[in-house]
């Protein structure tokens, strides 16, 4: 399992490989837990949160890379 096809993974590592952490941005946590939600309906398995997301029940940012 590649962890690349993955956001969350992807922006976890990229806060600490090849330079020093920034612990003071505060906003460095909420963007790694939003991609959480983005993997979690971009891997499907979950069809409810799917489907509540494509019916504006629930609200995901998606975003393309």
């Amino acid at each position: 399992m590649s962890d690349e096809k993955y956001a969350l993974l992807r922006i976890f590592r990229g806060l600490f490989e090849g330079k020093p952490y920034r612990h003071r941005i505060a906003n460095l946590g909420d963007l790694v837990a939003s991609q959480l939600y983005e993997d979690l309906v971009a891997l499907g398995k979950s069809t409810r949160l799917v489907e509540r997301v494509q019916h504006h029940e629930r609200v995901v940012n998606l975003k393309i890379s």
